[in-house]
């Protein structure tokens, strides 16, 4: 397979080519040569790479590798035309790959993408987009993912190992970080504004006349209850035990078990008033499309003048669980309450430490309910 052929160069010096050549019923489907300055060089290259090219994957991918140059940003392009009419997937995937085409990092060559390319373009994003680490971190995720499916599904045979030894040094530099370490908690005057315009135009002639979610009792109900908004428009009515002071969630979103997995989790008072308020007129506690009621909860921040110019410091629906979560440990021996981790675990449905502890930002040293006084959390009921 390997032949060695000897050359005299002009200084009289000699050099060492060798040439693997390998067939397939008689027919080249793959050559590669290198110099060499020592025969002995030669000779070991030589017997190493023939055994590295036994292999069919190493074979398959050398061959790409010689006849088919893909930049990243048509992988991931062929990526989203090849699996998304598969698999749907939601708008910040959709927007985070058509931006990922458009990054300096779309130009190289999917084939001999470095751990430092990877890098340099989380660096790219925090400098020069101004991009929080969860930000980026999300960049890194889904073109992770590309390149883990583009050999077996696409048929380009790139390797994912760059992004295996990039991690660690994107972590220990602080480049990335996950989605759930956000530690944006909503300020007091900040929410208090968007639920009093929400509870306004709730009870506006408008409102009135039209079929509107009762933005206003959602926001507060998500804060205390500690619901995904997905989950808080899928809550059903005979799915509450109004004496035990709990409610079946159906289908929660688990990292290993998504369908199927249906959690009883307690009700605090204050998400159980809020239930109690709404009208039984669906199957659904709150039967509402939850990416209208996303969108509306948008509005009503921008409205409310907490638009920032840095979207990363917005706040969002999903952290009004964070604050939930942070609001019953900061209550933790608060006039004798006892929130542990076992007792806000049954609130929030999380099965582990780890995974709830991430939620967990406690602002005041000493035990304290911060929304005590609130009037919000009486006045949505009417």
């Amino acid at each position: 397979m390997a032949t060695i052929t000897t050359r005299s160069k002009a200084d009289g010096s000699l050099s060492y080519r060798v040439m693997i050549r390998i067939k397939q019923k008689g027919k080249v489907i793959f050559q590669e040569s290198k110099t060499f300055s020592k025969e002995a060089a030669a000779k070991r290259w030589s017997k190493k790479r023939e055994v590295e090219l036994e292999d069919d994957s190493t074979l398959n991918k050398a061959i790409h590798n010689k006849n088919h140059k893909i930049t990243v940003g048509q992988l991931v392009k062929k990526y989203v035309d090849v699996v998304k009419p598969i698999k749907q997937w939601g708008k910040s995937k959709s927007q985070t790959l058509s931006a990922l085409q458009r990054y300096d990092i779309a130009e190289l060559d999917a084939f001999s993408l470095k751990p430092q390319d990877i890098i340099n373009h989380c660096i790219q994003r925090v400098e020069k987009h101004g991009a929080k680490p969860q930000t980026v971190n999300q960049d890194i995720i889904y073109l992770r993912g590309v390149f883990d499916i583009a050999e077996h599904l696409l048929g380009v045979p790139v390797d994912s190992g760059a992004f295996i030894k990039a991690k660690p040094i994107l972590k220990k530099l602080g480049l990335v970080k996950s989605s759930n370490e956000r530690d944006r908690r909503p300020e007091y005057d900040e929410i208090t504004e968007i639920v009093s315009r929400a509870y306004k135009y709730r009870h506006g002639n408008h409102h009135l006349s039209h079929d509107y979610a009762p933005m206003d009792k959602i926001i507060v109900f998500a804060m205390f209850s500690i619901r995904r908004l997905s989950e808080i428009c899928r809550i059903t009515w005979d799915d509450l035990d109004e004496d035990k002071k709990t409610i079946i969630v159906r289908d929660m979103k688990d990292p290993n078990e998504k369908v199927g997995n249906d959690v009883e989790v307690h009700l605090t008072d204050e998400a159980l008033a809020v239930i109690q308020s709404m009208p039984k007129v669906d199957e659904r506690i709150f039967p509402f499309n939850h990416r209208s009621v996303g969108a509306n909860f948008q509005r009503l921040r921008a409205k409310a003048g907490f638009e920032y110019e840095n979207i990363d410091d917005n706040l969002r629906f999903h952290d009004l669980r964070h604050e939930g979560i942070s609001w019953l440990f900061e209550k933790n021996g608060h006039e004798g309450e006892v929130w542990d981790i076992p007792k806000v675990a049954k609130v929030s449905g999380h099965k582990s430490w780890s995974s709830l502890q991430i939620y967990e930002d406690i602002i005041s040293p000493e035990p304290r309910d911060r929304w005590s006084d609130w009037e919000w959390k009486t006045k949505v009921l009417d």
